[in-house]
């Protein structure tokens, strides 16, 4: 699977977690790791919830032929809720 930029992120704040335990600035340490995880669940739910998303809208998309009528109903009333 590729990078995604949730990925990316959780690979700097490791990388600055490090850097301040090696600084012993361990106040601003577990402020920084408790954002960090607060914004991580938030983020990873955010991206499952698109990767979802689009499965739902490939699959209509494939099962009806592509009928615009469908993919609208479905945009509309189901991946917009």
């Amino acid at each position: 699977m590729a990078d995604t930029i949730i990925d990316r992120a959780y690979e700097d704040n490791a990388s600055l977690l490090h850097y301040l335990s090696e600084r012993n600035e361990l106040s601003l340490l577990r402020t920084v790791d408790d954002s960090f995880r607060k914004t991580l669940v938030l983020s990873a739910a955010s991206l499952f919830e698109h990767r979802i998303s689009d499965a739902i809208h490939s699959y209509c998309d494939r099962k009806s032929g592509s009928d615009s009528c469908v993919l609208a109903l479905v945009r509309n009333k189901v991946l917009k809720q």
